[in-house]
């Protein structure tokens, strides 16, 4: 009898699985809470129009009416949820700075939107309504020291609230000049306090930004108009930016973001007229720097320029890194802390190097392997009982072992075509998924019919994938495996209708359990299981119904990893812990070239410089999947083991692995 059908095994892998959670639980947060000395926990805020904002609190348990301290509000960027905002949370916190992370609209637990994706940046994605919430009801806020902070698409809306602000402030001094104000002409000391209390940021912390949206002021036909993307051209924007501003762009960022590029070299940061006009804002005329009709650099990286008395600290990093890796990077977390600290005037106790978000990081990723340790062992129990009777059957024998060069040949180098087809077909699935989904890839309109983008992107790919990955296995059987001893019974295929009705039934008990670890998780210790940008998380009722939608879409290609994984990859002779490795691999080589392709561009070969254009935003977009690929093969052999069909680790890892992706991604709906 195979080990995964007996009690003992299952019982023991529980137990391992459930004390890895729990650590993960306990460690997670103590170190998010500063153990005891923070405050963290979940509230929704309703808006304009319906919507309303999942925020996550941390609020130093000092901070009381009496006692009041800053706020940094933090939003991270396009497809990623306030739970990744863990630098500013919980280091900030520390430093007894209070911090609201949210997910914007149509993100997360947020509600969906009033307007598409093109345009919610420049109007409302959720950031001014919590400027305005904790300026006015807050009791233990400064409000005189907010501050704000985000990543990408965190980055543009950061500056569409100081463009908001900024326009505010110049009304109300315009206003003040009148002549029938109060003080005519002139501005009293009345109205010039007004107007400041219309400014209600006094810092920004941009990371990953466009750099035409953060600088502001004036508009030039050399570069993009200064001003928020997607923005109209009537748009008002404020003369500059009225708060003190860090900009931290990597300079191996995919998006072209972290360098100047002329004539297909890329240049520092230091070097950007965008950069160069932010600068001057605060510079006395005399020391205003001009743009250089060559490259040259300007002013210096990582110094502070103006003053945090007035607002107008102005300054830049641009480290070696990559676009995701700027949220996850323990350079930003201490320029962060040192910043906001430095902006608010602050005596910092603690050095920024001094870090606990990273070691929560680890605790929430043992989780993560602890969730995936989960599946078999509540799978080999839930087949205990007496409804899955007789699900199980007597598990194949393996393929022959691979001894002859012909046979090698064949299995090796059906995993290299296979690769390299999906590497190939990465880039012209984009343009594909634009044609058939034109609506949901423009993101022009809100709908509720396929409303993720790159959910969609993701499931062309894939049943390319799926075609590539029937076709090898048919034409291999039939010329060779079929002559060598293979038989279709060893594949594992066949099942009666009531069994697969008991298939369907058991895949939905192991994922409703699995899932409802995560949400005991979120709601005793406030926490998930993740690492990175790979994330297993709680989500909304309607992403079920999205996820169980999807997961039909992409069945297809799950059908197919389990029938190649187990009916032509399980061989004989071959190590077990090896063969599942190779399959491991073997399913994400496709895309580790892809994106192997990409880094050594823009590290190496061209550096700072993208080859794939705006479709990095799409290997960007399928980092996770690098490890939820990797596993889905490994999940349906120990699967097939438990059931001698490969059916189960079909349905398991499709819903598993979609509602991952679902819920981790942007739902394109309606408020």
């Amino acid at each position: 009898m195979e080990k995964v059908r007996t009690k003992k095994w299952a019982v023991r892998w529980l137990a391992i699985s459930l004390v890895l959670i729990l650590i993960s639980c306990i460690g997670a947060s103590l170190l998010q809470t500063n153990f005891g000395k923070t405050q963290v926990y979940t509230f929704k805020l309703p808006t304009s129009d319906g919507k309303y904002l999942s925020c996550n609190m941390y609020r130093p348990v000092e901070a009381s009416a009496e006692n009041k301290v800053p706020l940094v509000i933090a939003m991270a960027g396009t497809y990623a949820s306030k739970e990744q905002m863990d630098i500013p949370g919980i280091e900030l916190s520390r430093r007894g700075i209070a911090v609201i992370t949210f997910d914007p609209y149509m993100h997360g637990l947020s509600s969906g939107g009033t307007e598409p994706y093109s345009e919610f940046a420049w109007t409302d994605a959720g950031m001014i309504a919590l400027v305005e919430y904790a300026y006015n009801n807050l009791d233990f806020i400064d409000n005189t020291k907010i501050g704000v902070t985000g990543h990408s698409l965190g980055g543009r809306v950061i500056s569409n609230t100081l463009a908001y602000y900024g326009v505010a402030y110049e009304h109300a001094l315009e206003d003040a000049q009148a002549e029938d104000s109060d003080g005519g002409t002139e501005i009293t000391a009345e109205e010039l306090a007004y107007a400041e209390s219309q400014n209600k940021v006094m810092a920004a912390f941009a990371s990953g930004v466009q750099t035409s949206e953060i600088s502001f002021g004036e508009r030039d036909d050399t570069f993009a108009v200064h001003g928020i993307q997607g923005a109209p051209d009537d748009k008002e924007m404020p003369r500059m930016a009225y708060a003190s501003i860090a900009v931290y762009n990597g300079f191996n960022d995919e998006f072209g973001r972290g360098n100047y590029q002329v004539d297909d070299v890329a240049y520092p940061l230091n070097y950007h007229p965008d950069m160069i006009h932010l600068l001057n804002q605060v510079l006395p005329d005399d020391e205003k720097i001009a743009v250089s009709d060559t490259p040259e650099a300007a002013f210096e990286l990582d110094t502070y320029y103006g003053s945090a008395e007035d607002h107008t600290l102005r300054i830049f990093y641009n480290p070696p890194e990559i676009h995701a890796y700027e949220r996850f990077s323990s350079t930003e977390a201490a320029c962060i802390s040192d910043f906001f600290t430095t902006a608010f005037e602050m005596e910092n106790p603690i050095d920024p190097d001094n870090q606990y978000w990273r070691i929560k990081e680890i605790f929430n990723c043992i989780g993560l392997i602890g969730m995936f340790l989960l599946v078999v062992p509540i799978a080999s129990l839930f087949m205990n009982l007496s409804i899955f009777k007789g699900l199980a059957v007597a598990v194949p024998e393996k393929l022959p072992a691979i001894k002859s060069g012909k046979s090698k040949l064949i299995f090796y180098g059906g995993l290299l075509i296979s690769a390299i087809l999906s590497w190939q077909f990465f880039l012209p699935a984009i343009d594909i998924a634009r044609d058939i989904f034109p609506s949901q890839q423009g993101q022009n309109t809100l709908t509720w019919l396929f409303p993720q983008s790159m959910t969609n992107f993701i499931w062309i790919w894939a049943m390319f994938n799926t075609i590539v990955g029937l076709v090898l296995f048919f034409v291999t059987y039939k010329f060779f495996g079929s002559k060598n001893g293979v038989t279709m019974e060893q594949w594992g295929l066949k099942i009666s209708l009531k069994d697969l009705g008991r298939t369907l039934l058991l895949t939905l008990m192991i994922v409703v359990t699995f899932f409802g670890i995560v949400f005991l998780a979120n709601y005793f210790f406030v926490v998930d299981f993740r690492i990175w940008v790979l994330a297993i998380k709680v989500f909304k009722p309607i992403h079920i119904v999205y996820a169980l939608s999807y997961a039909v879409m992409f069945f297809p290609y799950y059908f197919m990893v389990s029938l190649t994984t187990n009916g032509s990859r399980r061989i004989a002779g071959q190590n077990e812990f090896v063969n599942l490795l190779i399959c491991g691999f073997g399913n994400i080589l496709g895309l580790a070239l892809m994106q192997a392709v990409m880094y050594l561009n823009v590290y190496v070969i061209n550096p700072g410089i993208n080859p794939y254009g705006s479709a990095c935003l799409n290997c960007i977009q399928t980092y996770q999947l690098l490890v939820l690929l990797f596993v889905a093969p490994i999940l349906s052999r120990f699967l097939f083991k438990l059931t001698g069909k490969l059916w189960l680790g079909s349905t398991v890892t499709c819903l598993l692995v979609v509602t991952i992706n679902v819920a981790n991604s942007m739902l394109h709906i309606p408020a």
